[in-house]
């Protein structure tokens, strides 16, 4: 449809406007001109177009039109998001009486039932270059703060906020001065209102989400500004031993999972830094609510192991690799594992935290007395991923032929693509395990039976060649007759075309 048409019918609806007369859009008109549009240039319809939206938008008896559908702010979305915002700036600057800062703010105290016309607003906010955002003003980068902690604001506007903090936080890598304009003491008092409203618990997972990415952009700053440090990452013991909120709970455990998921030494070294932390400092910085996490596995009832589980060993799994001695401290303190829990199976709980912790604190304790099965292979995948704990199951007969016979033949593939992945446990699974490559691998001795079962079961299929790829790129794979075999099985699998008796029948005398 004609450009020409859409601006007579706009300049109609905001004529009607003006006079208080009953304005009419006609959505079919609209909707087709959406569907119309593929690329927009900057030309002076296109201006007109944009004028008169936002006049008709703007104007104090916009509410008074039925448009259910919005498309007049579908519209006027469309044509600006596909604008460069220096265009947009360019058109809202020579409105007569605005300016783009003015006509944000303007989006911006929509109530939530004009939801739409924040959203855009944000969302050109977040199109915004380093240089462009410095010209936003202090108001509006306030007020997105405001709606951001509000419980009012709908899920779609709260998720354009965050895509904007998303971009803010890019930015601010190169210049920081951007993160110190955006997240002032006034805004962070803002974001501070958030814990303490009678709807916390929504409020406070909603703030989470963005400490877990301030966190992990700028530590230093977040952990040297005392203010903002202790006013936002410092949660006190209740949040955590009296909340029966387990979403909320859950999201402080995630925060703090992403807090001790990174490496801080290295920014000792950092010669760009006054404010320079390591992992210990980080670690006395939340101390306390260290101490409550562990708590929660010794305390916890029925609700928490069934709602909280799986991120308490997230945790526990994470603090292990960040600092093994105080895991020790703090597991042996609130016995997290101890020698009886190492040989248990008795609930899927301690499997899990067995096979997720870091392997290495593990070395501590007896690991001779678990038998393999494929009810504890979960665990003695996490052995092998360690050359030490690795010796020690190897050494104590536990990975032998017989009980990695007892498994099923997924379980079977399982342990032995994570042995071909080590130089350490692939020589193992090469010299002392040869029966296994034998009959699983590159043999003529492969049954009818699993080879249907690969042919037709593409996880098997996937796990043998990666079992092959791996013994293929692995330095304990030597021989170059077997190398060559390995290579040839490995692309027969990938291709689909498996085993051919020529192969086989290789196999068969350099195996037997």
């Amino acid at each position: 449809m004609s450009t020409e048409a859409l601006v007579s019918h706009l300049a109609s609806v905001y004529s009607d406007l003006s006079i208080d007369a009953t304005a009419k859009v006609d959505v079919p008109l609209i909707e087709s001109y959406i569907i119309s549009l593929k690329s927009t240039s900057l030309n002076p319809e296109i201006i007109e177009v944009i004028s008169f939206l936002f006049y008709v938008i703007n104007n104090p008896n916009y509410h008074t039109i039925s448009d259910e559908s919005d498309c007049l702010i579908e519209l006027l979305s469309s044509l600006l998001l596909s604008l460069s915002l220096t265009e947009v700036i360019e058109i809202f600057d020579n409105l007569n009486n605005f300016d783009f800062n003015s006509i944000l703010q303007i989006c911006l105290d929509q109530t939530a039932s004009h939801a739409k016309i924040q959203q855009l607003a944000i969302d050109l906010l977040t199109k915004s270059t380093a240089l462009e955002i410095r010209k936003i003003s202090h108001h509006v980068i306030v007020r997105v703060f405001k709606i951001f902690s509000s419980f009012e604001t709908p899920l779609n506007v709260v998720n354009s906020i965050d895509k904007f903090f998303n971009h803010v936080l890019y930015l601010s890598i190169s210049d920081h001065t951007i993160f110190n304009d955006t997240f002032t003491i006034h805004n962070i008092e803002t974001l501070l209102s958030m814990r303490s409203t009678t709807h916390s618990p929504v409020l406070t997972v909603r703030l989470i989400d963005l400490l877990i990415k301030m966190f992990e952009k700028f530590p230093q700053i977040m952990i040297s500004n005392k203010t903002m440090f202790a006013n936002l990452y410092i949660f006190e013991e209740k949040s955590f031993l009296e909340n029966d909120d387990f979403f909320y709970l859950n999201k402080l455990i995630n925060l703090h999972s992403s807090i001790f998921s990174n490496n801080y030494d290295h920014l000792l070294d950092s010669s760009a830094s006054n404010n320079k932390i390591s992992n210990e400092y980080v670690a006395e910085k939340f101390k306390n609510q260290l101490r409550y996490i562990f708590q929660l596995y010794s305390l916890s009832n029925d609700d928490t192991m069934i709602y909280s589980v799986n991120e308490l060993i997230e945790f526990y799994s994470v603090f292990s690799r960040f600092d093994e001695a105080k895991f020790l401290a703090f597991s042996e303190k609130y016995q997290i594992i101890t020698q009886y829990s190492i040989n248990s199976l008795s609930n899927a709980s301690n499997v899990l935290l067995l096979a997720s912790i870091n392997p290495k604190v593990l070395l501590s304790f007896d690991l001779s007395g678990l038998s393999l099965t494929n009810k504890s292979l979960p665990i003695f995948i996490n052995y092998i991923s360690y050359e030490d704990t690795f010796e020690v199951i190897r050494s104590s007969s536990q990975l032998s032929l017989s009980a990695i016979s007892n498994l099923t033949l997924e379980n079977t593939f399982e342990i032995m693509y994570e042995m071909a992945r080590f130089s350490y446990s692939a020589k193992y699974l090469l010299k002392e395990l040869p029966v296994l490559v034998h009959n699983h691998l590159v043999s003529a001795n492969i049954n009818d039976r699993e080879n249907i079962m690969v042919k037709r079961n593409f996880r098997l299929n996937q796990l043998k060649i990666e079992i092959l790829a791996e013994l293929v790129k692995n330095d304990a794979t030597k021989d170059e007759t077997l190398l060559s075999l390995l290579k040839t099985e490995k692309n027969k699998l990938a291709s689909g075309d498996i085993y051919s008796d020529t192969v086989q029948a290789a196999v068969g005398s350099k195996t037997s």
